[in-house]
């Protein structure tokens, strides 16, 4: 499945974003990381973030995150 392609998924670029934005800020709730990480114009659903860290295998490595 090309997820590119997923209304809201996150672009290459965008999906780097939220990375850094984890790895800056352990623990970060997911709501929290969708609205801080997005572009300025737009906001990430926190459902799709966890979408995109299940997909890549890394929700397991964020479980302590408050969700």
């Amino acid at each position: 499945m090309d997820h590119q392609k997923t209304p809201g998924w996150p672009t290459d670029t965008q999906a780097i974003d939220i990375l850094v934005h984890l790895i800056k800020n352990p623990g970060i709730p997911f709501e929290v990381l969708a609205m801080e990480a997005a572009p300025p114009d737009k906001r990430f659903d926190a459902a799709i973030i966890k979408q995109f860290l299940q997909f890549h295998d890394l929700l397991k490595k964020t479980l302590d995150t408050k969700q």
